[in-house]
């Protein structure tokens, strides 16, 4: 382009210029005029200052402090909640594998067949968990020592706790890891551990069963009828601490307390109505 269609063009090649919108060999060839051609420069030097100007007077002036603290505060509140959304999300997760990997539907519905129970849960009335529930879960909640562990567990209960006692066993995806003796406000006791395994992970379930115990001192909470009528059982949903635990006592006087601090009551339920002690109460019956 010759020098004097550049003089005549600069009003918009300087635009294109300063916006630089213009193709490598233009914005050259411009800047070549512009060396020989003062006209061409102090116009493009006057535009751009004056856009300068513009973006200055459109710039958003810096809000004040007041309002900056209030908006940090509004985003800690609003990360906060999505945390406690993505934890919740990992909560409904992990009890959905637990649907598949511990309690299968097949599984449900076959002992659902064979023993024709059902569920019902029907608020007792009476919320706070006798002294015995009370000592059972608290005992549960702390970190002791196991006495034997494995494949040895069972008979090794058997031997020194009672040979007659009926051990909780679940689903296969439910091992019981190992166990030991203790006592519950005067009553021979065994705290046994569990381990769920879920996927390539597991989490814990532990029971404490109790010896010579009446129906009403593991009383309390909701009670959960099971069982088809006429052969009906009674089980108790007890809260201590926002710790969820599921009670049993069955014809031989013997106690039992499930807890898992990962899992809801309702799942704990779940996995006591389809474990061998509804089942062998329900033969009895």
């Amino acid at each position: 382009m010759s020098s004097t269609r550049l003089c005549e063009s600069i009003d918009t090649l300087s635009m294109a210029y300063l916006d630089d919108e213009l193709a490598v060999e233009e914005r050259r060839e411009l800047d070549l005029h512009m060396l020989e051609c003062g006209a061409c420069r102090t116009q493009l030097d006057n535009e751009r200052e004056e856009l300068s100007l513009v973006r200055k007077a459109l710039a958003v002036p810096p809000a004040p402090a007041e309002v900056r603290e209030r908006i940090a505060s509004a985003l800690a509140r609003s990360i906060d909640a999505d945390e406690v959304t993505r934890a919740r999300e990992a909560r409904e997760a992990r009890r959905s594998r637990l649907s598949r990997f511990m309690l299968p539907g097949a599984a449900m519905i076959a002992a659902a067949a064979s023993l024709a129970v059902f569920v019902a849960m029907q608020p007792s009335g009476e919320t706070r968990a006798t002294a015995i529930a009370h000592e059972a879960l608290r005992q549960q909640t702390k970190a002791l020592p196991l006495e034997v562990q494995g494949v040895g567990t069972a008979p090794w209960l058997r031997q020194h706790f009672a040979p007659t006692v009926t051990l909780p066993r679940f689903e296969d995806s439910v091992a019981l890891v190992g166990a030991r003796l203790t006592a519950v406000n005067g009553h021979d006791a065994a705290q046994l551990q569990y381990e769920i395994h879920i996927g390539s992970g597991s989490i814990g379930l532990s029971a404490v069963v109790i010896r010579d115990i009446q129906p009403a001192q593991l009383g309390g909470g909701d009670d959960i009828v099971v069982g088809a009528p006429g052969r009906q059982l009674m089980l108790h949903v007890i809260d201590i601490d926002g710790v969820p635990a599921v009670t049993y006592v069955d014809d031989n006087h013997t106690g039992y307390v499930f807890m898992s601090g990962q899992l809801s009551a309702r799942e704990v339920v779940r996995l006591v109505v389809a474990s061998n002690l509804i089942d062998r109460a329900q033969d009895l019956r």
